[in-house]
């Protein structure tokens, strides 16, 4: 009884000391976890949410949200864990611009955001490395943030960081062109030197005909390409080496299916269930985690 009284007084200063870091991505649908020791996943757990949780990457009940999600990793060992997350593609925007970043910034109506423009927005990233001239913005709806912020500071998880998922798509891309999967829509994304210039919006993977059949014609743009880098998010609830094998029987390019687990980026000897895309994630982690 002594010793377990101690340990639950010294339990906080242990999480100070030694803080847990949890890699989340978000989607409307589900909330994916992933935790690393080194490049070994001690969790990948996927968490179906209920109907109307998020709509369009935002929580619609910030406090019912933040109890989901305290209890969850609570109950997997990773309460008070810190967070970095991905945001999905609608929920934020990339401006890659000529000149400074201070006056892109001081001149907001300039930007054109997605969402109409008398929305708030800040930006969720300090101004991005590119080549010298250019400067790259990511920036979301202020309401959106907020009510991100709100859900973890409820389920005691301390926030450090929110992606943009083109961002962790983008990490390490051997393609000059991905194509992102997510559960309602995908993204053809075009970079250059590892700097998005470009990006189309495409159905929902399901069924795969309607996304191919206004996939095709967009490859047309670039002919010089012989290859399509595949990137799965987790919250598609796919297969991602099934559905690169589904793609390539119909496109007229190499399907390269990123696969940080199949790659060797991340080692996972659980063998617990069905293959979870950890694309976007690890483009999250990748960061802290190499050298």
């Amino acid at each position: 009884m002594v010793l377990s009284g101690v340990q639950d007084r010294i339990a906080p200063l242990q999480a100070w000391l030694f803080p847990q870091r949890v890699y989340l991505e978000l989607q409307d649908q589900a909330v994916t976890a992933m935790a690393l020791e080194g490049r070994q996943v001690l969790l990948l757990e996927r968490l179906p949410l209920p109907a109307g949780t998020c709509f369009g990457g935002k929580p619609s009940s910030p406090d019912a949200l933040g109890d989901l999600l305290g209890d969850w990793l609570l109950e997997r060992g990773f309460g008070g864990a810190r967070v970095r997350a991905v945001l999905p593609v609608q929920a934020a925007a990339l401006r890659l611009l000529q000149g400074s970043a201070e006056l892109a910034a001081s001149q907001p109506e300039a930007l054109q955001w997605p969402w109409p423009a008398e929305t708030p927005t800040d930006l969720i990233a300090q101004p991005l490395l590119v080549p010298p001239g250019r400067s790259l913005l990511a920036a979301a709806p202020t309401e959106l943030l907020e009510s991100w912020i709100e859900a973890f500071a409820l389920a005691a998880l301390p926030l450090d960081q929110l992606e943009p998922a083109v961002l962790c798509a983008g990490y390490g891309a051997q393609n000059e062109l991905i194509l992102l999967v997510e559960a309602e829509a995908c993204t053809l994304l075009r970079f250059e030197a590892g700097v998005p210039q470009w990006q189309w919006s495409l159905p929902a993977p399901q069924p795969v005909e309607l996304l191919l059949e206004a996939l095709t014609p967009c490859l047309a743009y670039w002919p010089q390409c012989s290859s399509l880098e595949l990137v799965v998010s987790a919250g598609a609830d796919l297969d991602p080496q099934a559905f690169g094998a589904l793609l390539q029987q119909d496109l007229p390019v190499r399907v390269d299916v990123r696969d940080p687990i199949a790659s060797g980026w991340l080692l996972d000897a659980r063998g617990e269930g069905a293959p979870l895309s950890t694309a976007l994630l690890w483009g999250l982690a990748a960061a802290e985690v190499l050298p």
